[in-house]
């Protein structure tokens, strides 16, 4: 009963502190927070030793002990991301960015954060850093935020954040009314409407799953690294802003400008981040017969550099649709035949739900073909010239 209360009198709250007809006040704020039993003052166990947490919720009432020297918040209102929850203030030390090239997910929208603690730098190298500019090491304290949209429909918000004994992890979900958004802590996924009714689902990962993807990245965060902030498309916290405010350790020592035309570039731009970053690379997949697609700093100078082009173009494919294609062999990227390619292939197919999963590309939480996408793969595969055949030997996929 007292819980049923509370609830509701936080929903009555929620309504007069978020009332469309004026912007309240911070003294106005405080008030009605102090008269519905909300904390204004910030104070938590996790201020800290993070960024600044929302002053408008009682914090304290959603912090989890979890074992560690920091805990966490089960409500996304206390994690850092906002200042002011009901009015949706992001945190002043909290800096929004876009990479050039971004993880498809069915269709949804996001927005991108990222606090780096005051005082610190990322590890990209130097004297005394063991980072590279490929490799980035973040630094304790470190915390990144993906929100996910369907239209108007506020869904998910997920958490990465590198505590003193390792990196948390955490996926909020959206009240439908989106007055909280509260961890997910189930062991399996939650498929919610997608972006289309008619169409497939949207699927709100477990923390558990987070490492599928994050495990392959050089410290488990994606997507904020030097070629995907370096392209012109990127916003925000580019490179080139993280160089101005002197948040990396070592400098770029170039553009990192990925090679080819326009199709070239949007296609290995688009398996670097959706392939390349997570799985694709040396760190999971080690070995000279693996297929690689992330992009390396150090490998830009033309198409044929890339890790994509070595292990893919003319290299035999282990997976195969069929038998044959037309005849003849699969190839991960047939040049000038798309058609007997498996990586547009398997971009452009997706086993029903819930899996298994063995065709598709990417295997996890993606319902939804993005035909924009497999469109430009084949696009600059059939401009490919054709090439001679491989020696047979061993090759996986």
């Amino acid at each position: 009963m007292i819980t049923q209360l509370r609830t509701r009198l936080a929903s009555n709250c929620t309504r007069l502190i978020r009332s469309p007809t004026a912007l309240l006040s911070g003294v106005v704020l405080a008030a009605i927070s102090a008269g519905c039993g909300l904390s204004t003052s910030g104070e938590s166990r996790l201020s800290a030793k993070s960024s600044a947490i929302a002053k408008d919720l009682p914090c304290e009432d959603f912090h989890v002990d979890d074992g560690t020297e920091e805990g966490h918040s089960s409500h996304l209102g206390c994690t850092g991301l906002y200042s002011s929850w009901w009015q949706r203030v992001i945190a002043p030390d909290v800096r929004e960015f876009a990479p050039g090239y971004t993880l498809w997910s069915d269709g949804a929208d996001k927005g991108r954060w990222i606090f780096i603690p005051p005082g610190s730098q990322i590890d990209t190298g130097g004297k005394s850093g063991s980072g590279t500019m490929d490799t980035w090491t973040f630094p304790v304290g470190t915390k990144a935020w993906k929100q996910f949209s369907l239209g108007p429909r506020l869904v998910e918000t997920r958490l990465l954040w590198k505590r003193s004994a390792g990196w948390f992890r955490a996926t909020y979900v959206w009240s439908d009314d989106e007055l909280s958004a509260i961890e997910y802590t189930e062991s399996t996924g939650l498929l919610v409407e997608g972006v289309d009714p008619e169409g497939p689902g949207y699927e709100i990962p477990p923390a558990n799953a987070c490492v599928q993807c994050h495990g392959g990245g050089p410290d488990t965060l994606l997507g904020f690294e030097a070629i995907g902030l370096a392209v012109k498309e990127a916003r925000g916290l580019t490179l080139d802003e993280l160089v101005r405010q002197e948040l990396l350790t070592a400098n770029p020592d170039g553009a990192y400008l990925i090679p080819g035309d326009a199709d070239a570039q949007e296609a290995l731009g688009w398996l670097h981040s959706n392939c390349g970053t997570a799985c694709h690379n040396d760190r999971r997949l080690p070995g000279p017969t693996q297929l690689h697609m992330i992009l390396k700093t150090s490998a830009l100078a033309a198409v044929e550099d890339t890790d994509t082009w070595t292990t893919a173009v003319s290299q035999l494919s282990r997976y195969r649709p069929s038998p044959f294609c037309r005849e003849s062999s699969w190839f991960r990227i047939a040049p000038g035949d798309p058609a007997c390619s498996t990586i547009p292939y398997r971009t452009g197919v997706r086993d029903e739900y819930p899996g298994p999963y063995f065709n598709q590309m990417p295997p996890l939480l993606s319902h939804r073909v993005n035909p924009e996408a497999v469109e430009t793969l084949r696009r600059w595969i059939a401009t490919l010239p054709a090439q001679p055949p491989p020696e047979l030997g061993p090759f996986t996929e």
